[in-house]
């Protein structure tokens, strides 16, 4: 909980990041991208790691963060928007040769999932109806 204090909200990002966390709930990323990662537990808000013999350690936050205590997870130990989850996932191998203190903007992965992101039909879709918004917004001022 204090950890999520100091995240800002996802959905109040600008870029590709907001976009994608506007268009994908954590549950949403989850089933439309990492179904082979993780699935619901029998625990509401909670969510298996597959390849773990232990269940429900990913909670989910407000729809707006999720944090793994799955040990063998390699998203063990981060509080996730949904762009992280999915970055994490599957782009992070990307990363092996990046240093360690690497700022998560500047690694290979994000690159990745940035590209992924804006070639997605529903992110697409929100970046187009948010400029729409925008633009009428500025010309009704």
């Amino acid at each position: 909980q204090r950890e999520m204090r100091k995240q800002a909200d996802p959905l109040t990002k600008d870029g590709v990041i907001g976009a994608f966390c506007r268009t994908y709930s954590i549950e949403e990323a989850i089933s439309n991208f990492l179904p082979d990662v993780y699935q619901p537990s029998a625990m509401p808000g909670r969510y298996d790691y597959i390849p773990a013999d232990s269940q429900a350690g990913v909670v989910i936050y407000e729809g707006k963060f999720a944090y793994s205590h799955h040990a063998t997870d390699p998203a063990c130990g981060k509080l996730m928007n949904a762009f992280d989850m999915v970055r994490i996932h599957r782009y992070g191998d990307l990363d092996e040769k990046a240093a360690e203190n690497t700022e998560a903007s500047k690694l290979p992965s994000f690159n990745a999932m940035s590209e992924f992101a804006v070639n997605d039909e529903n992110v697409k879709m929100t970046i187009a109806g948010e400029r729409m918004e925008k633009a009428e917004k500025e010309f009704s001022g």
